[in-house]
């Protein structure tokens, strides 16, 4: 890009044009790296909650479908906490 530059001495302005010129590019480059990670770690983020949504989900049906009475009331239970978190996670 800026093969013409090197290797000649350069005027003040020219010189603080090309550091200007790289200094740029390199700031741009780290943004954009920067916003392609925290898009990453928004979509894992996201992809993890909604394994644990359904690891509970189905933890609280299997409690619901066991024989004994006292398991199958902490399965309504963590039912209706697993329900009430989601639908406060989707209200925020």
């Amino acid at each position: 890009m800026d093969h013409q530059y090197l290797n000649t001495h350069l005027s003040p302005a020219v010189a603080t044009t090309v550091t200007g010129v790289r200094t740029a590019m390199v700031a741009l480059g780290a943004g954009g790296l920067a916003v392609v990670g925290i898009l990453y770690t928004h979509r894992t983020w996201h992809q993890a909650r909604e394994g644990q949504v359904t690891d509970r989900y189905t933890r609280a049906i299997s409690q619901i479908a066991s024989d004994k009475q006292v398991e199958q009331l902490g399965g309504i239970y963590a039912l209706d906490v697993l329900i009430t978190s989601v639908v406060d996670t989707r209200r925020a």
